[in-house]
């Protein structure tokens, strides 16, 4: 599979009484805009949506933070695929608000 995109992950961490998202690591990855029929429904209107699909051994979870060309996405969930040699990860990305 193709990466052809640079992304960031952010993690929540504690930073004495508090909890920051910090950089993590930059990783290479496709990412492609969800339709407006596939779009999640939150609060009262859509959310601008995306899937980004990582390397297998990408360290990406659910509740991370993703910064693609200049946009912050909250990671909503993360799936594993293994297809013979075209392993990968799917997250599930929110534009965050």
């Amino acid at each position: 599979m193709n990466f052809p995109h640079t992304i960031t992950v952010k993690r929540l961490v504690a930073s004495g009484t508090q909890y920051i998202y910090q950089d993590l690591s930059t990783i290479k990855a496709f990412v492609q805009p969800l339709d407006i029929n596939s779009s999640n429904v939150l609060n009262q209107g859509f959310a601008q949506s995306s899937y980004a699909y990582l390397p297998i051994a990408a360290d990406v979870v659910q509740n991370d933070r993703i910064t693609y060309d200049g946009t912050l996405y909250d990671v909503r969930g993360v799936k594993s695929y293994k297809y013979g040699s075209l392993t990968h990860k799917k997250a599930l990305l929110e534009e965050s608000t």
